[in-house]
């Protein structure tokens, strides 16, 4: 082996070397890391119902007009058998609804770190199907409704039952 080519393997060698002892070294530290993590407080952890957000999102209602005014175009157009302009409002409704749901993410979204700090809550999920013990869930559903615009729809009251 020539001198340069044995320089070469050298340096590869202690490169990969380096890689190895530094990989390691981020295992090694790594639970460290996780346990300060739950050292520090990590305790509790928001959700929300994104379905009755949703539901109450004013936004929401922009849509639903939107198909309210498409249904007689869609109507006529059915009768008439023009397909192209059915397909023309399908492709308009499916873009509208897309627009009010990019809208409605980007709000949640905005809205999410104030409620987290008011709430308390490190993480915001919308759905934990596991927590360790020690880790609270908090419901912030009804602080997602209020800032943005909605109203909190009260559970229905049952009927009195029949004496």
């Amino acid at each position: 082996m020539s001198i340069m080519k044995h320089r070469h393997a050298m340096r590869f060698l202690a490169v990969v070397g380096v890689v190895a002892i530094a990989a390691l070294a981020i295992t090694l530290v790594q639970p460290d890391a996780r346990a300060d993590q739950h050292a520090e407080g990590i305790t509790q952890v928001g959700t929300y119902n994104i379905e009755q957000v949703f539901q109450t999102y004013p936004g929401r209602q922009e849509l639903m007009e939107a198909f309210q005014e498409a249904q007689p175009q869609m109507a006529e157009a059915q009768q008439e058998g023009d397909h192209q302009k059915m397909q023309q409002i399908q492709e308009q409704l499916q873009q509208k609804q897309q627009e009010v749901i990019d809208k409605f993410h980007d709000d949640v979204e905005e809205q999410l770190p104030g409620i987290a700090g008011e709430a308390n809550v490190q993480v915001v999920a919308l759905e934990i199907a596991w927590a360790a013990e020690g880790i609270d869930t908090v419901d912030l559903t009804e602080q997602v409704v209020e800032a943005l615009g909605g109203e909190v729809e009260e559970e229905p009251m049952l009927p009195p039952m029949p004496e």
